[in-house]
C-alpha cells in the first residue's frame, strides 16, 4: 500500500457522488426552493431505483450473499413499515424512508467492502462542502436564515435555521465530518488536510457555543480530548468501541429508564447540568417527555407505532420527538425494531474491539461513542450518521491500511507490532 493516499476522483467515484447527493437534501433547499426540492426528491427516487437494480445484479452475477450491513438496513425498515400497514400510518413516507435507507445502506456496503479511503474520497467532499456552507451562512446570518413553524399541540416557531436547518440536522453532518477529516489527515499529512482538521474542529467548537448546546459541546470535548491522547499513545486499550456500546447501555438504563426513580446516574446527571451547564430546565423537560414517551411504548411495546405524521407525534407526545433516539426507535417499531438496531450496533462495536490497538480504530469507535451519546438526548439518527455505521463495521478490514494510519500518527514514531499479542509497541527514533 502507498504510504500516502492521495485523492484523486474518478469517473466511477463521481458516479457514486451523484448517487449519493439526492439523499443529503440540505434543510434550507427543502424549505425555500421547491425547484431544487423536487430535483432532490426524483433524483431520490432514481437513484433507489439504480442502486437497487446495481447492487442486487451484482450478488446475482458475483453469486455472493446479502451482507450484514444491507441485510440489517432491510430487516430494520421491514419492521417499521410492518407496523405503519398496522397502525394505519404514514404508509408512503415510511416506504420511502425505508428504501432509501436500503439503498444508502447497499451503496456504502459496495464501496466499503472493497476500499474505506475509496469511501472516504466520495463522501467527505459531499459533507465536508454542506458543512463548510453552513458554517459560512452562520456567519453571514447570524440570527438565521429563514424561519420555521411547527403546528399542532406542540406548536413552535423556530428563526434560528441556517443551511443545514436547526443544530440538530448540523451535528448529524458534523460528527461523522469530523471523524472523516481525522481519518484522512492520518492518510495524508499534507497542509491541507491539516487545515481541514483545524477548520472543521473549530465549526464543532463554534457551533454548540453559539448555539449553546450543553450535551453538544460535552460530546465534542469528550471526541477531541480522547483522540489527542490517543494520538500520543496515553489512552489504554479499555477505551474501545465495546466500552463504549456498554458505557451507553448504562447511561441510557440509569437516566433514560430509571433517572425519574431518583437514580445515581439521574442525579450526577442533573447536578452538571444544573451546577455547571446551568441547563436544568432542558434536562427537566426531556426527563418529562421521556415519561410520556414510556408510558405510550409501554400500550405498544412489541411493533410500536410505525411513522406517523408530525402533528400525530406533537398531539401525542407535546413535542415533536421524544428527544432520545433509543425511544423513538423502539416508539416507531417496538422492542422487535430495537433488538435488530442492538444487534448491528454490536456487530460494528465487536469489529472495532478487535483492533482497538490502533490509531484510527480509536478515531472512529470515540466518533461512535459520541454518536451514542447525542443520541440519549436528542432523535437525530439520519442518514449521515447511519452510512457512518456501515463504515465503522468495514473500517479494521484491512490491517495493512490500519498500520499505515499509525505510521504517520505522530512524526518520528515508529510502530512495530509483536507477534505474540498483536499490540502495537511505540519506539522513539
Amino acid at each position: 500500500m502507498n504510504s500516502k493516499l492521495k485523492y484523486k476522483l474518478k469517473t466511477g467515484d463521481i458516479l457514486y457522488m451523484v448517487l449519493f447527493i439526492p439523499f443529503f437534501e440540505p434543510s434550507y433547499i427543502g424549505h425555500n426552493i421547491p425547484i431544487l426540492h423536487m430535483i432532490f426528491r426524483f433524483g431520490t427516487y432514481g437513484a433507489i431505483l439504480f442502486i437497487g437494480v446495481l447492487y442486487i445484479s451484482s450478488l446475482f452475477r458475483n453469486k455472493k450473499k446479502i451482507s450484514t450491513p444491507v441485510l440489517f438496513a432491510t430487516v430494520y425498515s421491514a419492521i417499521i413499515f410492518i407496523s405503519t400497514v398496522l397502525n394505519n400510518g404514514e404508509i408512503v413516507s415510511c416506504l420511502v424512508e425505508g428504501l432509501s435507507l436500503i439503498a444508502l445502506f447497499m451503496l456504502s456496503d459496495s464501496i466499503c467492502q472493497k476500499s474505506v479511503s475509496r469511501f472516504l474520497r466520495i463522501i467527505y467532499p459531499i459533507f465536508y462542502t454542506f458543512v463548510v456552507i453552513n458554517f459560512i451562512t452562520m456567519l453571514i446570518y447570524p440570527n438565521g436564515m429563514y424561519m420555521y413553524v411547527m403546528d399542532g399541540a406542540y406548536h413552535w416557531v423556530s428563526n434560528f435555521n441556517w443551511f443545514l436547518g436547526l443544530e440538530n440536522a448540523m451535528i448529524i453532518y458534523l460528527l461523522p465530518t469530523l471523524v472523516y477529516t481525522y481519518i484522512i489527515y492520518l492518510q495524508n499529512n499534507s497542509k491541507w488536510n491539516f487545515f481541514n482538521c483545524l477548520l472543521i474542529s473549530a465549526i464543532c467548537i463554534y457551533i454548540p457555543i453559539v448555539r449553546w448546546k450543553a450535551a453538544t459541546m460535552v460530546c465534542f470535548a469528550l471526541f477531541f480530548i480522547v483522540v489527542i491522547l490517543s494520538i500520543w499513545r496515553l489512552i489504554p486499550d479499555l477505551f474501545n468501541a465495546r466500552t463504549y456500546v456498554i458505557l451507553n447501555i448504562f447511561f441510557f438504563v440509569g437516566l433514560v429508564l430509571t433517572g425519574m426513580k431518583g437514580g445515581i446516574v439521574e442525579g450526577i446527571v442533573t447536578y452538571v447540568a444544573e451546577t455547571i451547564l446551568h441547563k436544568s430546565d432542558t434536562l427537566n423537560v426531556r426527563m418529562n417527555i421521556w415519561g410520556v414517551v414510556l408510558n405510550l411504548i409501554k400500550e405498544h411495546p412489541i411493533l410500536g407505532y410505525g411513522y406517523e405524521a408530525t402533528r400525530i407525534v406533537t398531539d401525542k407526545m407535546k413535542y415533536n420527538s421524544p428527544h432520545n433516539q433509543y425511544l423513538w426507535i423502539i416508539y416507531r417499531g417496538g422492542l422487535v425494531q430495537f433488538t435488530v438496531f442492538a444487534w448491528f450496533l454490536w456487530k460494528t462495536a465487536k469489529s472495532l474491539f478487535v483492533r482497538k490497538e490502533y490509531l484510527g480504530v480509536k478515531i472512529v469507535s470515540i466518533g461512535l461513542c459520541v454518536s451514542l451519546l447525542m443520541w440519549q438526548t436528542e432523535a437525530i439518527t439520519a442518514y449521515p450518521i447511519m452510512i457512518f455505521l456501515v463504515f465503522a463495521f468495514y473500517f479494521c478490514d484491512n490491517r495493512e491500511y490500519l498500520a499505515m494510519l499509525d505510521k504517520f500518527a505522530i512524526k518520528k514514531i515508529r510502530i512495530t507490532s509483536k507477534s505474540r499479542n498483536n499490540r502495537v509497541a511505540l519506539r522513539r527514533e
